[in-house]
C-alpha cells in the first residue's frame, strides 16, 4: 500500500511539473479574433461557437466585413520549426521525470527492483507518466501550438471529402455524357437547352460589394452575380461533357473575376438570401472546375467563400438577423444551409460541413427539416405520407422553392455519403409529394399553421398554384429510379414542368429574368434523369 501511494504521488508530481511548464506558455487569447480552417485564417465571431447543445449562442461580425489585407493574424506566430521544438520539449520533460522515478526506485528499493514483475511495472510506469503528462501538457500549451495542432487535425480530416462531390460527381458526368452521345430524348433536349446558355465569349461583371435589397448608400447589383453564375455553371458542365477547354476557360474567367473582386455582401435583410443562394451556386461551379488542370484559382475561390459568404451563412442561422426565430421563412435557412455545405466541401473544411448538417437535423429555425416539413398527413387510398411544409400557407412560389433547396441539400449530402434523402423516413419525399400533388391540381389536407410573426394560416395558399420550377427531375431520379419509391405526384409535377419548358427542364434564364428564375441551377432532365 505504501509503495502504491508513493508511485501515485510520483505520477501526480510529474503531471504537476508538466503543467507548470505549460502554464508559462498558456494564455487566454487562443484564437482571439481568428478561426482555423483548412485553407486560411479567417475572422471569427466575438462570442462562443454554437454547438448541438447550445444553438442560441449569438455572435457578431463586423459589417461591412474586412478585406483580406485587414484580417487579424495570430500575434507573434512562431516559425513552424519553433513549434516543433516546443512540442518535443513538452514530451521530453515528462519522459525525463519518468526516468528519474525509475532510478529512485532502483536505488531506494533494491529488493523490489529485483522482483520479476518489476520489468513490466517500470514500463507501465514510464508509459503512464510520459503519455498522460505529455497529453496534459499539449492541451494546455501555448496558443500557437494549439493553433498548429487544430489546423493539422482539420487537414488530416479533409481527405475524406469526395471530389467533385456537390450536385455532381465524376460518375454522374460519365452517365450524362453517355446519354448526350446517344442523342436520345429527353437528354438531347436538355443538352440543347444547356448549350444555348453556355457561351464561351461570355464576359463576367464582377463587383467589389454585392448588394441585394436597396439601401440609401448603394443600389442593387446582385443580378450581375446570379446571371454570371448561371453562365459559369452551364459552361463548366459543357466542358465536362465535351472536354473542350474553351468552355472551362470561360467558366474560370467568371469564377476568378468574382473571387478576386468580391469583398462584401450588403443590402437589406435580403443580403442573407444572396449569401445563401449565390454561395451554393458559386461553390458548385468551382467544385466542377477543380478537376480542370488549367485552373489555378481553387484556393482563391475557397478563401473568398470562407471570408465573404460563410460568415454570413453562419451568422444568419444563429442570429436570424436579430429577429425572432419564426420571422424568416424556411427558404432563408435552407439556402444558407446549402451554401455552408457546399463551401465546406469545396474548401475541405469539415467544421463548416458539420455545422450545416447539424442545423439541418436539429436547428431551431424554419429551415430545420422537422420544422420545414412539420405536419405529416396520411393520403387516403394509399396510406402514404404527405408532408405539409412551412410555407404551404404562404404561396406556392415559395413553397416550391423550399423543395428546390431541399433537393440541393440532399443531393450534396448524397455525393458525400450522407443520406438526407432518407432522413426521418424519407421526410423530404413526403413533403415533395404534398407540394407536387397540390400544384398539379389535386386537393391536399392542411393543418392550421400558427406563426407568432406572420399570423395564422387556416388553409393552403392557392397563390402561385401551378408554379413552374425546374426541381422535380432530381427527386424522381433518386426516390423513383434509384430507390423504387412511390413518386406519383412528384412525377406528375415533373411532367408538367417538362411540358411547359419545351421537353426538358431548363436552367437560369429560361424562367424569366428576375432572381426567382435563377434560384436553382436547373437542367435537371439532362443532369439527373436516369430513365426515359
Amino acid at each position: 500500500m505504501f509503495l502504491t501511494k508513493k508511485l501515485a504521488l510520483l505520477i501526480l508530481a510529474a503531471l504537476f511539473a508538466s503543467r507548470v511548464y505549460a502554464a508559462g506558455e498558456s494564455t487566454t487569447a487562443i484564437f482571439s479574433g481568428t478561426i482555423a480552417t483548412a485553407t486560411s485564417t479567417l475572422p471569427a465571431s466575438t462570442g462562443t461557437i454554437a454547438t448541438a447543445t447550445d444553438r442560441k449562442v449569438l455572435f457578431s461580425l463586423p459589417s461591412p466585413l474586412p478585406k483580406k489585407k485587414d484580417l487579424p493574424q495570430p500575434p507573434n506566430v512562431p516559425r513552424k520549426k519553433d513549434i516543433e521544438y516546443r512540442f518535443l520539449a513538452l514530451i521530453a520533460l515528462p519522459a525525463v521525470i519518468g526516468l528519474l522515478v525509475l532510478a529512485w526506485t532502483r536505488f531506494r528499493l533494491p529488493t523490489f527492483s529485483r522482483c520479476p514483475c518489476w520489468q513490466t511495472m517500470k514500463i507501465s510506469l514510464l508509459a503512464v507518466v510520459g503519455l498522460v503528462a505529455s497529453g496534459v501538457s499539449a492541451l494546455h500549451a501555448s496558443p500557437h501550438l494549439r493553433h498548429e495542432l487544430v489546423i493539422r487535425a482539420v487537414n488530416r480530416a479533409s481527405s475524406t471529402f469526395a471530389h467533385p462531390g456537390l450536385l455532381h460527381s465524376d460518375a454522374d458526368f460519365r452517365r450524362i455524357k453517355k446519354f448526350v452521345d446517344s442523342g436520345d430524348a429527353p437528354w438531347s433536349t436538355g443538352w440543347e437547352k444547356l448549350v444555348a446558355r453556355a457561351n464561351p465569349d461570355y464576359q463576367p461583371r464582377p463587383q467589389e460589394i454585392l448588394v441585394r435589397g436597396s439601401t440609401p448608400e448603394l443600389p442593387e447589383n446582385y443580378v450581375l452575380l446570379y446571371r454570371d453564375l448561371a453562365s459559369a455553371y452551364a459552361l463548366a458542365i459543357r466542358w465536362k461533357i465535351t472536354q473542350d477547354t474553351a468552355f472551362a476557360d470561360a467558366a474560370v474567367r467568371i469564377i476568378d473575376a468574382w473571387a478576386a473582386s468580391l469583398t462584401d455582401i450588403w443590402g437589406s435583410s435580403d443580403k442573407f438570401l444572396a449569401s445563401g443562394l449565390y454561395g451554393y451556386q458559386f461553390a458548385n461551379v468551382a467544385e466542377i472546375l477543380r478537376t480542370y488542370p488549367g485552373w489555378k484559382g481553387l484556393e482563391a475561390a475557397s478563401e473568398m467563400l470562407l471570408r465573404v459568404f460563410y460568415p454570413m451563412n453562419r451568422r444568419f442561422l444563429i442570429e436570424h438577423n436579430g429577429r425572432p426565430v419564426e420571422h424568416y421563412w424556411a427558404n432563408w435557412d435552407l439556402c444558407n444551409i446549402a451554401s455552408m455545405m457546399s463551401i465546406g466541401v469545396l474548401a475541405d473544411n469539415h467544421t463548416v460541413w458539420d455545422e450545416a448538417i447539424e442545423y439541418f437535423k436539429h436547428g431551431q429555425g424554419n429551415g430545420a427539416i422537422e420544422i420545414a416539413i412539420w405536419s405529416m398527413h396520411t393520403e387516403e387510398g394509399t396510406g402514404k405520407k404527405l408532408g405539409q411544409n412551412q410555407e404551404a400557407g404562404r404561396d406556392q412560389g415559395h413553397a416550391t422553392l423550399d423543395f428546390a433547396l431541399l433537393g440541393v441539400i440532399a443531393q450534396q449530402a448524397h455525393n458525400q455519403g450522407e443520406d438526407l434523402f432518407g432522413y426521418l423516413e424519407n421526410r423530404i419525399l413526403a413533403g415533395m409529394e404534398y407540394v407536387s400533388k397540390y400544384n398539379v391540381g389535386e386537393d391536399v389536407p392542411f393543418t392550421t399553421y400558427v406563426n407568432a410573426v406572420h399570423g395564422t394560416h387556416t388553409e393552403i395558399s392557392s397563390a402561385g398554384r401551378g408554379t413552374v420550377r425546374p426541381m422535380a427531375e432530381l427527386f424522381v431520379a433518386h426516390y423513383g429510379s434509384l430507390k423504387g419509391r412511390d413518386v406519383k405526384w412528384t412525377t406528375a409535377y415533373r411532367d408538367l414542368v417538362v411540358e411547359k419548358s419545351g421537353g426538358a427542364e431548363g436552367g437560369g434564364g429560361d424562367y424569366g429574368t428576375t432572381s426567382g428564375g435563377y434560384d436553382q441551377l436547373g437542367f435537371g432532365t439532362l443532369l439527373y434523369r436516369l430513365k426515359a
